[in-house]
């Protein structure tokens, strides 16, 4: 998904849907083999596809939470997501297994790319990920929290599927 967003820039012509401009630095060393795929066959439909799918997925996620008015996003299945690193107004969350955050934080520094205002909770963890308290936030004194899920519900189980929307449904009725 990185590559895709990074290849966005370089293949797509204007106006372009979204602006992913630390997603190449991120991919490293491994930047020129993973856009020399977009780069040559950029008009691939499939290639085409999946930077449509994942700069959309992307810039309407960002756009409604910035709308949203909450300073707080959790990201489940963040991989490569740079929002944390490109938005200094909302505190981020990111919900992954602990190697891909290992990977992430060792092509973030690499990259020269800091790590910015980001929790870390490993996927799988048995403690909940909760944003900190911030007295007089509705009763429970929880701070509302946005929440994506990029590349997550696929590789849910039908359990966890299921989980996943009763917390949803718990969380639109709001703090408390």
């Amino acid at each position: 998904m990185a590559a895709a967003r990074a290849a966005h820039l370089r293949v797509d012509a204007e106006p372009l849907l979204f602006r992913d401009t630390l997603a190449e630095r991120l991919l490293g060393e491994h930047a020129t083999e993973l856009l020399g795929y977009h780069l040559t066959h950029g008009d691939h439909p499939v290639l085409a596809g999946a930077r449509v799918q994942t700069t959309l997925r992307s810039r309407i996620a960002e756009d409604r939470l910035h709308a949203s008015g909450l300073r707080q996003d959790v990201v489940l299945g963040a991989g490569l997501d740079t929002f944390a690193q490109r938005d200094g107004r909302v505190r981020t969350f990111e919900v992954d297994h602990p190697a891909s955050q290992s990977a992430k934080r060792e092509l973030l520094a690499a990259a020269g790319i800091p790590e910015a205002a980001t929790g870390w909770t490993a996927a799988g963890s048995p403690r909940r990920v909760r944003c900190p308290r911030r007295a007089g936030r509705g009763r429970s004194g929880w701070r509302r929290a946005a929440s994506r899920y990029m590349s997550t519900p696929s590789q849910l189980t039908n359990a966890g599927g299921q989980r996943l929307r009763r917390s949803r449904r718990r969380d639109d009725r709001g703090p408390g």
